[in-house]
């Protein structure tokens, strides 16, 4: 059955360019450059990560003291966001992450985390590939708190990518286009196809269902004394998630957030999902089901 999509009202979308407004669009930052080493590399200050071999860009980290935007945007809104995601929206399935679920083993996924989009995952008991499209109960779409807050965030991670990698965000806009989920919203605002939110979360490493060659654009909040870590597991390197900070990860690269214990931290993540930036018969159906 179809759903009614409503569009967000036009002084919500007013009030997020005039937010957006008064930030900057300048990258004033000369980033150092590190590479991927045989021994363990632990990160707390803001760079860029490039692949020894090839050149290419693993990761990019910018800390809060170095772009005082990034502390804006979380401490305005994510509290007010992240209650708002337990309250519209329902957890992320856990056997994305623990495959086979298995009791032998231990589990790395742990926390909570939520989805507004497009999730592939294997099913443990039916034995194969699932799609689940997360979408928020319809209540939120009277909610001009959670409207605000989770277009501050999301379109606020999307400002910050068009800042610092600009081909990037050009190239995940020109994605968009062809998507029919590119409907009721300027996206040029946020072309993400799917967004994602968690707290006190650690997960196995991965690789992503994203676009090759794109980046997951990822924005922290510490929240507690305890260790906070993301790693990016090809290149054995190690980041502090210090304050606020935003990660650029490429998608293809095996990566996660440490099992670290209790460290309550949240992260909000851009993503552009491959199966969705497309214009055939299977994204309309899709579209047009959910």
């Amino acid at each position: 059955m179809n759903r009614d999509r409503k569009n967000i009202d036009k002084s919500i979308i007013n009030e997020i360019y005039e937010y957006f407004s008064f930030f900057s669009t300048d990258n004033k930052l000369n980033l150092p450059i590190i590479y991927n080493e045989d021994y363990l590399q632990h990160i707390d200050y803001s760079c860029i990560l490039k692949d020894k071999k090839t050149d290419k860009i693993l990761t990019v980290i910018i800390y809060d003291k170095d772009d005082n935007e990034i502390n804006k945007i979380l401490n305005e809104n994510s509290e007010i966001l992240l209650d708002k995601f337990k309250k519209y929206y329902n957890k992320k399935i856990s056997c994305f992450y623990d495959g086979w679920n298995s009791k032998k083993k231990p589990k790395s996924y742990e926390g909570q985390n939520w989805l507004c989009g497009y999730q592939r995952y294997f099913h443990p008991t039916k034995k194969c590939q699932m799609i689940k499209y997360h979408k928020r109960k319809s209540i939120a779409d009277n909610d001009r708190e959670f409207l605000l807050s989770i277009l501050k965030v999301y379109c606020g991670i999307y400002h910050l990518e068009k800042k610092y990698l600009p081909n990037i965000a050009k190239k995940r806009l020109e994605l968009c286009k062809l998507s029919p989920f590119a409907k009721n919203f300027p996206i040029e605002l946020n072309p993400s196809t799917t967004l994602g939110a968690s707290i006190n979360f650690s997960n196995k490493p991965h690789a992503d269902s994203c676009i090759k060659g794109m980046m997951e654009s990822i924005i922290f909040k510490q929240r507690s004394d305890i260790d906070y870590i993301f790693c990016n597991y090809y290149a054995n390197v190690e980041y502090k998630i210090k304050n606020c900070c935003i990660i650029f990860q490429d998608g293809k690269t095996l990566h996660g957030t440490k099992n670290t214990g209790n460290h309550e931290g949240v992260g909000f993540v851009n993503i552009t999902k491959s199966n969705l930036v497309c214009n055939t018969e299977y994204t309309n159906n899709l579209y047009n089901l959910i």
